[in-house]
């Protein structure tokens, strides 16, 4: 059976080189069931970076303990209602140990996370989220941590009509 898409948006995104990347926003008004359904529906993912510079401690950047928090993940029951995925580069390089948290709500982008007991309390708070059903806010503490890995349009527009 093919798949029939709805567009329900069509954005673009300026680019500082000058290039207009689209980005489409599906609707699910009308699939008429051929979307792939799964019985493991989550509250959120948390993807933790692990690659080229986050946790390369040859190149004296912080540990991400991955070992640990799968480790962890596991032993607390959280896989089910919570996905982690620990990946390869998610960027951006020049803030290390990033760790990304998405949901129906969005994504929360952290960087800087370079202390053993900030992965500690994001798995505790994982735990206090699935135990409530959904995801609570994160932790006062990550309030400096947080991060906008995009850029804006209208500030890219500014920043290109300014250039030389």
């Amino acid at each position: 059976e093919r798949f029939r898409l709805v567009f329900c948006d069509v954005r673009q995104i300026f680019l500082r080189n000058g290039n207009i990347l689209p980005y489409i926003i599906f609707s699910k008004t009308d699939w008429s069931g051929s979307v792939l359904e799964t019985k493991r529906l989550v509250i959120g993912q948390m993807i933790v970076c692990q690659g080229c510079c986050c946790g390369a401690t040859h190149k004296e950047r912080p540990e991400v303990p991955a070992d640990w928090l799968k480790s962890e993940w596991r032993k607390r029951g959280l896989l089910k209602r919570f996905q982690l995925t620990v990946a390869g580069c998610v960027g951006p390089c020049d803030v290390p140990n990033v760790v990304v948290v998405n949901s129906l709500a969005g994504s929360q982008w952290l960087g800087n996370i370079t202390h053993f007991d900030q992965y500690r309390v994001l798995i505790d708070w994982a735990v206090r989220s699935v135990e409530a059903g959904r995801l609570l806010e994160l932790p006062g503490e990550f309030e400096s941590h947080w991060i906008n890995p995009w850029i804006h349009p209208r500030e890219n527009l500014m920043t290109r009509t300014n250039e030389p």
